[in-house]
Order: structure tokens, then sequence, then C-alpha cells
């Protein structure tokens, strides 16, 4: 059997070449363009598993992809030894036979063979593959080209056919006058290129931007309605095709998103795939949409649109030609209706010449109704001017002469005698030159010149009025132009016309720096604010004198040239303004002495507002409300000073009822102590915290009665409350940490001792007891006076450190010679690798004993201090007694400290500080990293030391 189709030819193939190697399954592989990505073109298998549609063989090793290009058969006998075991696991093969194909130097085809269980490809096997691989190729190269050719003659064929189609369409659609039968041929002639079951034809139109249905096929009723009107935002496929403006083609309305709105109307017509395609004419102008639909889905492509596109393209000329040609009829049937109903006079007229050349008389061609209105001339068609008007004035000849001869149109009036009228006209060459037409648009004009006459004489009139005015008038348009001035305008101001040309430079000339206040007001005029304005102003006159005037101005309309104009009068009351400032004068005076008066009241209540508003107390005023039996319900505000204001944050106090205002007040007794002062005549005062309203504040209040009134003083004591409880908790905490400090300091003191006692006189008086504990009575005299001599000598021991132990309590330096001799001692005893320098000044006489110990003290602490943390090579240690304190100065040039926050100071500074606090001194540290230490205790002298 000869197999015609590819595929077929490809699966059979295959199925013979499974069978004969039994095998589960045969593939092939063709190769892309590229030459390295094949695509899984046929198989037969008989066991269905996925395998991969392509591969590529730049994913291989180079070994392995160079042996496939150079067309090697490839083979693996159990894929459980390979690399990849799972994979091929997972597709159920365990053995493979693979032969590519060269052609031209690329491998083009690979025919491969999966078996289900291990097997030995043998060589024959492999030549036998080969030859079918190359077989095969060329058998479906063969077909391909015959598909190819079949294709082609189907293709031509069909192209044939649709070439017949469009011809046939450019030879009807020229016989068509009427746009429906044109639309309806445009309609079939689509379907049948498209071989569509649906089609329809929409016309745009530009002021609505919709598409309109003008002919369809084969539509359900409802979709014919829907697809009636259609606009860019319907959300249809023709209306997407109308906002993008080039075709839209759906394959599948069940797939395509945006065809979703209209599904409902396709599935009415059993509709599965749309194209539209927009009308363009030749100037780029969208004319409507051609639209072909089908039952099935579909694929497209462009060759499929070569045919069609043309019919668009010729569908466009026609439909716009045919659009032209309607507008044109419409046209002249607007213009043959405006020729008949216009109320202008128009007529074409034929000039005719002498043998001089020379115009002498015109046939009437053509006249409008309005012809015989605007003129008289009845019957004037096919006669000439000479036999309707034998005086017509030459002029006339000349005029339209010169319209022929030079094809210049002239617009123009002129009156006619013959006529007894005035003409309006517009006159222009028609035809060819040699036609010596003429076409005269007219209007009779008689009346509104007899108009103009008659109000050119009315100006005069006006003018002259104007002119013999006995009061001043002045007359000028918008722009400044002064128009006008009567005679008693100069005779008053001596300016003349020739003066004040401008209005603007009469303003300035005239009132000076009250002229920008006159133009205001000319503005308003103008602009339609203000109908009509009077003002009074001082004015100065040519001579320099100054006269008061009352101006008074309107803008009754506009002249000619269409300027508005403004007609201003004036009355000279400089006679009454003087009276009326002479009176004022005397008003003046009588209202500066009242002023004064007013004055000194003020300031007497001023100075006594300042005094009230400046107190840093705050002052209220209270008067009492009563009810009908006379009882006190609440007190209403009369007064309050700034301070009061300050402190609520209220201007509006005044008026208030107190009561309502703070509700809190009744509460907290408060109002209860208003009423008793009131009603007593006893001062009332009270310190409270008000917690209500939202203020949460600490207040000292007084109140006092007046002659029913209360006065009331009031300070706000937030702040000290709160400061006083600080200080409060301050001194609770230094008193816990005083007193926590002596715990530890006394605490440390005992063990220092406790550990003297234990490593100092408790071992040498254990040492003597264990030497005794050896003598006996019977010993000899040697051994005893040996051990008396020992046990003397740890006594002697026992005895300095107790004296040592007893110095370092109470030292008994300090004791015996004083202060000085004391820190000198500490100064030679601490002296190692710190070298202390010490000196006392002003120690006359000795001190209190506790005032000596707590100097030496500190100075021992602060020393040993030194020694212990500073790493310092020297160390300052003066100490200054004055009359009313002693101070104590211990500075080195060690390491410094360095402060960490948060951290509190070592036991040491803390020790000295809490004793130093408790005798109210101070405690001053200057300190860096790097630049020593410097510590300076000032210890206050009690009063009797002073004295002393």
């Amino acid at each position: 059997m000869e197999l015609t189709d590819t595929a077929a030819l490809q699966t059979s193939a295959l199925r013979l070449l499974a069978e004969h190697f039994k095998v589960m399954r045969a593939i092939y592989y063709e190769a892309d363009s590229d030459n390295d990505t094949f695509t899984l073109t046929a198989q037969f298998e008989t066991e269905t598993t996925a395998i991969p549609l392509q591969y590529r063989l730049s994913d291989f090793s180079p070994t392995v992809a160079e042996e496939y290009r150079t067309g090697r058969t490839q083979m693996v006998t159990d894929t459980e030894n390979e690399p990849y075991a799972e994979n091929y696991r997972k597709l159920g093969i365990r053995s493979w036979l693979a032969t590519p194909f060269v052609d031209s130097g690329n491998v083009v085809t690979v025919i491969g063979l999966h078996c289900r269980t291990p097997r030995y490809w043998c060589s024959e096997d492999v030549r036998l593959l080969e030859y079918f691989a190359e077989r095969l190729y060329a058998a479906v190269k063969r077909t391909r080209a015959e598909e190819a050719l079949r294709e082609s003659e189907s293709r031509l064929a069909q192209d044939l056919a649709d070439a017949k189609l469009l011809q046939q369409f450019s030879n009807d659609v020229i016989h068509l006058d009427e746009l429906d039968e044109i639309y309806e041929l445009l309609l079939h002639t689509a379907a049948d290129l498209m071989q569509s079951d649906f089609a329809s034809v929409q016309l745009y139109s530009e002021p609505t931007e919709t598409l309109s249905l003008v002919a369809h096929k084969n539509f359900h009723p409802e979709s014919v309605t829907f697809w009636t009107f259609v606009s860019v935002a319907s959300g249809s496929v023709c209306g997407e095709a109308l906002r993008r403006q080039f075709r839209i083609l759906v394959e599948d309305v069940e797939t395509e998103e945006f065809a979703t709105n209209e599904l409902k109307i396709f599935r009415l017509s059993g509709i599965r795939a749309v194209q539209s395609t927009p009308i363009m004419s030749s100037r780029g102008k969208l004319i409507g949409m051609l639209n072909t639909q089908w039952k099935q889905p579909k694929s497209f492509s462009e060759d499929q649109f070569r045919f069609f596109d043309v019919l668009v393209r010729q569908a466009a000329e026609v439909i716009d030609r045919k659009h032209a040609e309607c507008l044109l009829r419409q046209s002249e049937e607007k213009y043959r209706d405006l020729f008949d109903s216009m109320d202008e006079g128009y007529c074409i007229i034929q000039i005719l010449f002498n043998e001089e050349n020379e115009p002498y008389d015109w046939i009437f061609l053509e006249v409008n109704p309005a012809f015989e209105k605007n003129n008289g001339l009845t019957n004037a068609v096919g006669k000439t001017i000479l036999e309707l008007t034998p005086n017509i004035e030459p002029k006339w000849f000349e005029i339209y002469g010169r319209v022929v001869t030079t094809g210049e149109p002239n617009r123009f009036e002129e009156d006619s005698p013959a006529f007894n009228r005035w003409f309006s006209l517009f006159a222009f060459r028609v035809g060819s030159p040699g036609e010596h037409t003429v076409a005269v648009l007219f209007n009779d004009i008689t009346r509104r010149k007899k108009a103009e006459a008659d109000l050119r004489k009315s100006e005069e009139q006006f003018r002259q009025a104007i002119q013999d005015a006995p009061i001043p008038i002045i007359m000028h348009a918008e722009d400044g132009e002064v128009l006008q001035l009567s005679r008693t305008w100069t005779e008053l101001t001596g300016f003349t016309l020739a003066d004040i040309s401008n209005f603007d430079l009469w303003l300035s000339t005239a009132y000076g720096q009250g002229a920008d206040e006159v133009r205001s007001h000319m503005r308003s005029l103008f602009d339609g604010t203000q109908r009509t304005i009077t003002v009074d102003f001082p004015m100065s006159t040519l001579s320099g004198e100054i006269r008061h005037w009352s101006f008074s101005a309107s803008s009754p309309g506009t002249l000619k040239d269409g300027r508005r104009f403004i007609v201003g009068m004036a009355v000279d009351i400089t006679d009454r303004k003087n009276h009326e400032e002479h009176l004022e004068n005397f008003s003046l005076l009588l209202e500066q002495q009242i002023k004064e008066r007013t004055l000194e009241l003020q300031e007497s209540r001023d100075r006594l507002q300042s005094i009230f508003d400046t107190t840093l107390v705050g002052m209220s005023l209270f008067a009492p409300v009563r009810d009908a039996s006379g009882e006190i319900t609440d007190f209403r505000i009369v007064s309050v000073n700034k301070k009061i204001e300050d402190g609520s944050g209220r201007t509006d106090l005044v008026g208030k009822l107190y009561g309502e205002l703070f509700p809190g007040i009744k509460q907290m007794g408060l109002f209860d102590l208003m009423v008793k002062t009131l009603e007593t005549g006893n001062p009332g005062k009270m310190d409270y915290y008000y917690p209500y309203e939202g203020i949460e504040r600490w207040y000292s209040t007084m109140f006092v009665k007046g002659d029913d009134i209360l006065v009331s003083t009031n300070m706000d004591i937030t702040e000290r409350i709160q400061a006083e409880e600080k200080i409060k908790k301050m001194e609770r905490d230094l008193q816990l940490e005083i007193f926590r400090t002596s715990l530890s300091t006394l605490e440390e003191e005992r063990y220092r001792i406790s550990e003297s006692l234990h490593n100092g006189i408790a071992q040498i008086l254990y040492g003597i007891k264990i030497n005794m504990s050896g003598l006996t009575f019977d010993m000899p005299q040697q051994e005893f006076d040996e051990a008396k001599a020992y046990s003397s000598k740890l006594l002697t021991e026992a005895i300095n450190e107790n004296r040592r132990i007893s110095h370092e309590l109470m030292p008994l330096t300090l004791e015996q010679f004083g202060l000085k001799s004391a820190i000198d001692d500490a100064c030679r005893q601490l002296t190692g690798a710190t070298k202390f320098h010490c000196r006392v000044n002003g120690l006359y006489q000795r001190m209190e004993k506790y005032l000596e110990l707590a100097v030496y003290r500190t100075a021992q602490e602060l020393m040993t201090n030194v020694v212990k943390h500073a790493n310092a090579s020297d160390c300052y240690v003066t100490i200054v007694i004055r009359p009313k304190e002693i101070s104590i100065i211990v500075s080195d040039n060690g390491q410094g400290m360095v402060a960490v926050k948060k951290r509190k100071p070592g036991i040491g500074l803390a020790s000295i500080r809490s004793k130093i606090k408790l005798l109210n001194g101070d405690v001053r540290i200057d300190t860096g990293p790097g630049k020593g230490t410097t510590v300076k205790v000032l210890i206050p002298k009690p009063e009797q030391d002073n004295a002393d």
C-alpha cells in the first residue's frame, strides 16, 4: 500500500520496526533548524509511558554529542549499569539502541529502540537499524515533497477561485448605486473568500465613535440586536478591533479571555471562531468593519487573508466613493435649499463687451427668490440690465467688468439712484475667464444707511448739547481718549480739549494722589460692576486753585467703532465744603475734649487692669446666682485676669457659670467654701488637688468677700507640690544610700579587723600556746630557757601587732601629735611605687577629735585608692584649714578613671561620699583616661570651731 501521508508513513514504519526487533517502543526524532534541538515527530509503543518530546545534543557530554553528529550508533545493553539508571527506571527502559542519520554534514534524524529487558545488540541489529534509518528518511523526505506539491496545487486552485471571486465583485459592484446592495455583495463575497459560516458588515460613525450593523449573514435575532450598535467600550471582538484599529483573530471564543463578554451571543448563533478586520480608506480614515465567523474553532495564518485584504481595500474604495457621491448630492441639495431660502439676493450675470473690449451691459443667467425683494426687478432671467433699468449708472459696468478681467472678488457698498437704494455687495468671478460670468451676492441696506444718517444727526445734537451744557461735562472712551468737553468745564478748570486729550492725563494733572481712586471707579463702570458712580474730590485748576467737585459718571453705551464710552458731569461744591470744614473743625474740638476726658478714665481703668493682668497670681471676680428662695446655686464669672485665661487656655470665661464650666468644684468642696465665705464674710483658703475635666493640677485658692461678690486669688502649685515630693523622695533615697554605705563600710572595717586579729595576734598566740604546751617540770633547764625566750619574743610580737591594730583604729600619732604628723606618717607608710608629697596648711591649733579623724581617714582612703588603682608615679596631698571650711585635695598623674553610664561608684568613693555628706561636705572629682585624677573634698567647720 502506498502511503502519501507523512505521519502515517512514519507510524507504519516504526510499527514494523518494533515488531521486527520485538521491543516496547520505536521512536523518530527530527532535528530543528539549530541542528542541536531534536523533536519527537513519531513513535510506536506497546506500553504507554511519557518520554521527552525534545532533547538537545548540547545537554550530552561533548564525546557523546560528537558521536551523534558524526552518525555513530549508540547503545546500552543494561541501563542499571549506567549513571542515569534511576531516570531509565522511571521510563521502564532497560536497554536501548539509537541510530542518527547524517545528511549534507548535519545529523537530521535519530531512530531509537527501547526494550524493557536487558539486551545485547549485535552488529547485525546495528546495520539493520542504520539501513532502516536511511530508507525511512528518504521516504519521509519524498512524501513531504509530494505533500508540499499537492498543497501548492490546492493553494493555487484556491487562489484562482478567490481571484475570480474578487474579479466578480469588481464587475458587479460598479453597476450598483445603492449602498445597501453594495454591503450585501461585500458580505457574501467575504463569506465565500473566507469559507465562513457567518459574516457581517459594520459602518463607523466618527461623531458617536460606534459601529452600526448594515449587513449580516446567518445571525441569531438576538445576536443581530446585540451587534446593531457597538462602541469601543463594549468589550466585544469588533469593539476591540475598533479600539486597536487592526485585525483581531479569535481561534476559539470559548477559550479567548476578552471574548467572554459576548460569549452568550456567540453561542446563540453557534459561532466558535471570529475575525474582525477594519475597513480603512486610502487616507487612513476608518470606514467600518468586515467580520467573518465560523461554527468550528479555526487556526489562522496571514496567508489566508491575502485575497480577503484585497477585497477589504476594494470595499473601502467603493464605499468611500459612494459616500462622497452621496455627500455631494446632499451638498447640492443643501446648496439649492440655501439658494432658495437665503435672505440675500443672488444672481449670476454674463458681462457683455463691445468691440473695444469695454463692458456695456450684462445678462441675468440665474437669480434666487430673494433677488426681487432686494432690488425690485422681476422676471430678470434671460434679460439684460439695460432692458430692465435703462438709466442704470455706468459705474456698475466698470465694477463688474473689472471683476471679470482681473478675477479678483470685490466686496463693497454702493448707492444706485436708478434703483433709489443702497446695496451691500460681494461680486466674484465664476466659471472660466472666457465665459465672462460673475456671481453677485447683495443686500438692500437702504434702511441701515438712513438709520446711520439719523444717528449722525443725533450724535451731532448730543455733541452740541454737551458743548452748551451749563455744568462741567466730559466724554471719554474706554481707552482714555477725551472725546468732548463742555464750555463750562473749560471755564471752571481752564483746561481745553487740547490740554487734556487723554483722560489719564487729566486725572494725574487735576486729582494728584486721588487719581488712582478715580481710575478704579472708571474701571468698575467699564467692567459692569457699577452702573453709575458719584464721588467727591478736590481738583486743581490750570491756575493751581483747589476746587471741590461732586463728580457723577455712567457708561451709556458704545461708539460706532465698538469702544465703550463714559459721560461724566460735575457740580462745584467748594462753598459747601468750606462750610462743612468749619463745622467739622468745631466738631473735632468738641470730640477732642470728650476724647481727652475719656482717655483719662481709660488710663485709670487700664492701670487697674494692668495691675490685675500682670500679677503672677490668678484673680477672678464671682457674683452669686440665687434661686427663688435666695439660696446660692452657682457663681457667675464677672472678671478674670490674664493669668486665669492663660492657665485655663480659654478667653471666653466671663459671663459663664463657674459650676457649669467646672462641675468638680462641688464634688471636692470648693463650692461650699465659696458659699461659706460669702455668707460669713470670713476669708476662705484651700490647697487642693483638682482631678476633674482632665485638669489634674494642684491649686492654692483664697476667697475674700466684697459687696455681694467674691474676690478669688488662685495659684497653680502643681510644680511646687511635685518638687516637694521629689525632694522628699531624694532625701529618702539619700538616707537609704547613706545607710547602705555605712553598713557596707562598717562590715568592711569589721572584716579587716577580724582578718588582722586572725592573721596577726591569733597566729602569734597560737604559736605561744604550742610552745608552752611543750613545757614540763622535769625538762632540762636549757630547753626551758629557750622555750621561755621564744615565748617572750612571741608575746612582744603580739603586743606590737595589737599596737598596730589599735593605731589603725585610732592612729597613735594622730592622738598624740596631731593631724599634720599623722598625715606625714601615712605618706611615709604608703610611699612605694607611688611617691606621695603631703602638705598641711593653716593648722594652728588642734580641732575636735572626730573632725581630725574624719580628715585623716578621708585623706588616708584617697591615698590608698591611688596606690591600689591609679598606677601613678606621683601623688600630691594638700590639706588646707580655713576659718569656715577644710579642703582636702589629692591629685595623681595616673591612668585616670573611666566613667561608665548607669554604673554606681565603687564602695571606696561611696564610703567617702557618705561620710562627707554626714558632715554636710562635698566631694568633687576631675578625671579622664590618661590625664590622672584630682579629688577635692570640702568639709565645713562647725561654728564652735570657727569661734575657736
